[in-house]
């Protein structure tokens, strides 16, 4: 579903809109994920994707060392 919004919306659309339409249509694969602050980054625009990516390049083996936490069974 959320390939569907990306091709036929606009895709500077808050995450809120097609999470509100997963929940509508009773999607049961939404899952909460609780990541450590140090390993998240806010994305807003392509200025922040930017920053976050750079960031992730140089930070990679902290959040790596807590992979075991986004496991999914």
């Amino acid at each position: 579903m959320l390939e569907i919004y990306l091709d036929t919306q606009d895709k500077t659309s808050y995450y809120e809109l097609p999470l509100g339409g997963l929940i509508y249509f009773q999607n049961d694969d939404i899952q909460i994920v609780n990541v450590p602050a140090e390993c998240w980054k806010e994305v807003d625009d392509e200025n922040d994707l930017k920053r976050a990516e750079k960031w992730f390049q140089l930070n990679d083996r902290a959040c790596k060392q807590n992979e075991s936490i986004y496991d999914r069974d």
